[in-house]
């Protein structure tokens, strides 16, 4: 039986290097244990995994997103990431990546299916429901078994599953415009800060030490960093503080105060403040809000 290799952290998962000129596309299973955060990333090619078992988040650049055991990640060539497991248990994953237009070649109608920077962008959910989506999580099952039993003409229906499912990408909400913006561009200059604070964001920060992280001085540091991302440094923090909340009270079973220190703050009333400040409102109001919403949702699957 191969052995499931560890993530360790600060590690680059293999993949993007590893891609054959004639068949770019490779395979991998990945487990992510308890406690240490790997180190955010970024790949040349797509990346896709289906997770196995097991909860937790992926963070790409200041998105939270919480997945679970079925759901799909989708992550393009520009976007900097890591997953991180919850700690009571151990995420398993089955990951390919893949560069779908040298994969697919010319023999594409429409070579437009086969872009992946517009799998991306502020608006876009790298994390696909397996439950709302079934028929992706469907084909990237069928890549992964394709890839894993190298049955006789593996490669074509490989390629054909590829071709489907990146039609099927397209599809969903909140694609991005694949346009190359300054964060792209510059975001390498700040990549230290950015993976000190999505490691240690329940520690107290200081400037000074993301400063020099980024070998700048803490003004300069400020300057580049709000050019590059939009916000302040510790706008950026605090909002990926109370991201790593919602996806704890989506969770549930632990209490506001339990959420609070998890996260970084050391009293009830400093987590309310910044919570409401930047959801606009407080996070009772949003469990109950929630609470309604899956409620609906659930109610018109019953009438479905």
């Amino acid at each position: 039986m191969q052995k499931t290799p560890e993530l360790p952290p600060l590690l680059q998962p293999a993949g993007d290097e590893r891609l054959m000129p004639e068949f770019p596309i490779y395979c991998m299973p990945y487990r992510y244990p308890r406690g240490p955060v790997a180190k955010l990333h970024v790949h040349s090619c797509l990346e896709v995994g289906l997770c196995q078992s097991g909860a937790g988040v992926l963070v790409v650049e200041d998105k939270v997103l919480p997945y679970q055991a079925g759901d799909v990640a989708v992550i393009n060539n520009r976007e900097l990431h890591f997953v991180r497991g919850e700690e009571e248990s151990i995420s398993q994953w089955m990951f390919f990546w893949v560069d779908p237009a040298r994969l697919i070649g010319l023999v594409a109608v429409d070579p437009g299916v086969l872009r992946i920077d517009c799998l991306g962008g502020p608006e876009f959910s790298n994390i696909i429901s397996g439950v709302d989506h079934p028929e992706i999580a469907l084909l990237v099952q069928g890549i992964i078994d394709e890839l894993q039993a190298h049955a006789p003409n593996h490669q074509a229906a490989v390629r054909g599953l590829v071709w489907a499912l990146m039609a099927r990408l397209q599809r969903l909400p909140g694609l991005g415009s694949g346009e190359v913006g300054t964060v792209h561009a510059s975001i390498d200059r700040i990549a230290p800060a950015l993976h000190h604070m999505a490691s240690q964001y329940t520690e107290a920060i200081r400037i000074e030490e993301l400063a020099e992280l980024c070998h700048m001085s803490a003004t300069h540091f400020r300057r580049v960093f709000q050019t590059v991302t939009g916000k302040s440094p510790l706008r950026y923090l605090t909002q990926l503080r109370i991201r790593m909340a919602i996806t704890l009270i989506q969770r549930g079973g632990q209490s506001m105060q339990q959420i609070a220190r998890e996260i970084g703050y050391a009293t009830l009333s400093s987590f309310n403040r910044h919570f409401k400040a930047t959801t606009g409102m407080s996070p009772r109001q949003w469990r109950r809000a929630n609470q309604r919403d899956k409620g609906a949702v659930r109610l018109e699957k019953q009438r479905q």
